[in-house]
């Protein structure tokens, strides 16, 4: 068993920094891929890199589940209270945005939140979130083309005057 760790280890190693981009987390999806397969049963697994492969994948998609749910880093509380009066075009605005919120998956909802309501640096997003700035621009560029795909389907809205 001790062998096939060593011959395989690269490879899932690999597998999962390509979804993890850190390396210490990529190096504890791999320890978890080959914990698992010593907690297997050998005659259960009929080719053993595709099934080293789902497992992989599987635990990293576990890591990033975990980080979103509980992320390591905090934002500042200060940087969230909102700045000045309120006036009528930022009431409504805070409406509309409410209502395409409610529309959208939770994930994308706190990045344009985060991002644009209460307007925190992009670094810090990126670390709360768990991700790199490339990445980040990604979620949210991903973040805004759904939500004017909502905007899109409310009626009486012309949604090109409002998200660019």
């Amino acid at each position: 068993m001790a062998q096939l760790i060593s011959e395989k280890w690269d490879a899932v190693y690999r597998i999962c920094y390509a979804r993890l981009s850190r390396r210490e987390d990529a190096e504890d999806a791999a320890q978890e891929t080959f914990v698992r397969l010593l907690q297997t049963d050998p005659r259960s697994i009929r080719a053993i890199d595709p099934w080293l492969t789902t497992v992989a994948v599987r635990v990293c998609a576990g890591i990033h589940r975990r980080r979103y749910q509980h992320p390591e880093y905090e934002l500042d509380p200060h940087a969230a209270e909102p700045h000045g009066e309120l006036d009528i075009d930022a009431v409504l605005g805070d409406a509309w945005f409410r209502r395409i919120a409610s529309a959208l998956p939770r994930s994308d909802a706190e990045v344009l939140t985060l991002l644009y309501v209460y307007p925190h640096r992009r670094r810090e997003v990126a670390a709360y979130l768990g991700v790199s700035l490339d990445h980040l621009r990604v979620i949210a560029f991903r973040a805004r083309r759904r939500a004017q795909s909502v905007l899109d389907t409310l009626d009486g809205f012309d949604a090109g005057d409002h998200l660019a």
